[in-house]
């Protein structure tokens, strides 16, 4: 009627059903008009969220939109949204590390290959074997620079590819790989001689 006035709020109320659904692994700003996913190295395990967590140290997330971190690895090292491999002839056998020095470097004259998780994955290197604490004593007291630990340099008429051996890349004492036109004996020795004739190879 005349003189009357009209209340439209009703006209532009929103029902819950109308409201932006906000799921696990999103956060939602109110007003919004969509779901918005958690970044990288960050997550969220809720509904109807305004804000996403960031990873805790030890743990990372890099897939947006998770409602869960992942614990970082053994082998490797994490920032929150990434794991990253331990490098070549490093190991770390903890999961949950942060550093990238949290991965230790393997001794000396020793390799690994990247991600290793022990100690033991240190094998010698390419022109060292892997020799018994005895002998490699008694190596070192007649040279004190042929061994070091038990990794010995392999002796002259001998081929120490360790990557083409067997696959923990590991060559022993026994195992030595001899050149062609060299011999030795006994497979306890580093006592190797060239053939008398060593176009028959022995």
């Amino acid at each position: 009627p005349a003189g009357t006035t009209m209340d439209h709020s009703l006209d532009v109320m929103t029902s819950e059903e109308q409201c932006v659904s906000c799921p696990v692994g999103t956060w939602c700003s109110v007003g919004a008009a969509e779901a918005v996913n958690c970044s990288a190295g960050t997550y969220n395990d809720r509904t109807r969220q305004e804000s996403c967590t960031r990873c805790k140290a030890g743990t990372y997330q890099d897939v947006p939109g998770s409602s869960a971190c992942n614990d970082c690895s053994a082998g490797h090292w994490c920032t929150f949204d990434q794991q990253i491999s331990c490098s070549e002839n490093t190991y770390n056998p903890w999961p949950k590390a942060t550093l990238q020095t949290n991965c230790t470097r393997c001794p000396a004259r020793t390799s690994s290959g990247p991600g290793s998780t022990r100690f033991e994955d240190c094998s010698c290197s390419d022109g060292f074997y892997f020799a018994s604490e005895e002998h490699a004593e008694r190596r070192q007291r007649t040279n004190v620079e042929a061994c070091v630990g038990r990794c010995c340099v392999c002796p002259i008429g001998t081929s120490c590819n360790a990557s083409g051996i067997n696959s923990t890349g590991t060559i022993s004492l026994a195992s030595l790989p001899l050149k062609r036109g060299y011999f030795r004996r006994v497979n306890n020795t580093v006592d190797v001689r060239r053939c008398p004739d060593a176009a028959a190879n022995c």
